[in-house]
C-alpha cells in the first residue's frame, strides 16, 4: 500500500491534521484580534523586508504571486483533473468537479474569515503590488496551497518513484513561494501568509477525510472479488489425489 493510499484509508489522522491546523489558525487570528492587528515580529519582518528589496526580485516576485490568483488557478485545477485522471470519462469529470468544489469553497470560506477578523494591511506606502480588502489570512496564500494541495493529490494517484515525489516537492516549494511573495511585497503581514497555510491546510486535510474517494478518480470498486476455481489436487501420473479419493469413496 503507497503512502497516498494509507491517507485514503485512514480519515481519521487526515481529521486530526484538519484539527489542529485550524486550532492554530483561530488562535493566531485571535491573537491578532486582541494585539490590535499587530505582532512585532509582523513589523520587524515587514520593515526588514521592504528595506531589502531590489528590482529584480520584485519582477520575479510579482510574476510568482500572479500564479496564485483564483482566476488563473480554479481552471488550472479543473482541467489537470481531467487530464491527469484515470477511467472513464464521466469518473473523470466528477472528480474534477469535486476538487474544483473543494478549491472554490476554500476560497469562500477565506472570504467570510478575511471579513469577520477585518485585520488591516501594511501601509500603503510600502506596497509594490496590488492589493484589495482586508489581510487575514491572505488570499493569494490560501489560494495556491489549495491548489497545490489538490494538484499533489492528483501527482500521488497517478505518478510513482522519482517522478511522484519531484513534481509534488515543485508544486509544494511554488506555494511557499507565492506566501513568501505576499509578505515581501509588503501587501500582507508575515502572519496573513502563515494563516493562509493554516487555513489551506486545515481545509484540505477535512475533504481528503470526508470525500476522499469522490476526490480519487482511481478509487477501486466496492463490487465482490471475483471468487477464483482451486484446480484439485492431482496425485501422481494424473491420478486423483487423497481428497478426490475419499470423495470417490464417500
Amino acid at each position: 500500500m503507497t503512502a497516498f493510499d494509507r491517507w485514503v484509508h485512514r480519515p481519521r489522522r487526515c481529521l486530526r491534521v484538519a484539527a489542529g491546523a485550524a486550532t492554530l489558525l483561530v488562535v493566531l487570528a485571535v491573537a491578532a484580534v486582541v494585539s490590535a492587528h499587530s505582532f512585532a515580529v509582523d513589523l520587524s519582518l515587514h520593515d526588514w523586508l521592504v528595506e531589502h528589496r531590489t528590482p529584480g526580485l520584485t519582477s520575479a516576485a510579482l510574476a510568482v504571486t500572479a500564479t496564485g490568483a483564483s482566476g488563473f488557478l480554479v481552471p488550472v485545477v479543473f482541467l489537470a483533473a481531467l487530464v491527469l485522471g484515470r477511467g472513464p470519462r464521466r469518473g473523470r469529470l466528477v472528480q474534477a468537479g469535486a476538487m474544483t468544489a473543494v478549491l472554490l469553497s476554500g476560497i469562500g470560506l477565506r472570504l467570510a474569515l478575511v471579513n469577520l477578523i477585518a485585520r488591516p494591511r501594511p501601509p500603503r506606502r510600502d506596497w509594490a503590488g496590488l492589493a484589495n480588502g482586508y489581510a487575514f489570512p491572505s488570499g493569494h496564500t490560501t489560494t495556491s496551497a489549495l491548489g497545490a494541495g489538490l494538484l499533489i493529490w492528483l501527482v500521488l494517484g497517478r505518478l510513482t518513484g522519482v517522478r511522484r515525489a519531484t513534481v509534488a516537492a515543485v508544486l509544494a516549494c511554488w506555494a511557499l513561494a507565492v506566501g513568501m511573495t505576499r509578505a515581501y511585497l509588503g501587501v500582507h503581514w508575515p502572519t496573513d501568509v502563515l494563516g493562509g497555510w493554516l487555513l489551506a491546510l486545515a481545509w484540505l486535510s477535512l475533504a481528503a477525510a470526508v470525500v476522499p474517494r469522490l476526490l480519487a478518480s482511481d478509487a477501486p470498486s466496492t463490487g465482490a472479488r471475483p471468487v477464483r476455481d482451486t484446480p484439485a489436487l492431482q496425485g501422481s501420473a494424473g491420478q486423483p489425489g487423497p481428497t478426490e479419493a475419499t470423495e470417490a469413496g464417500a
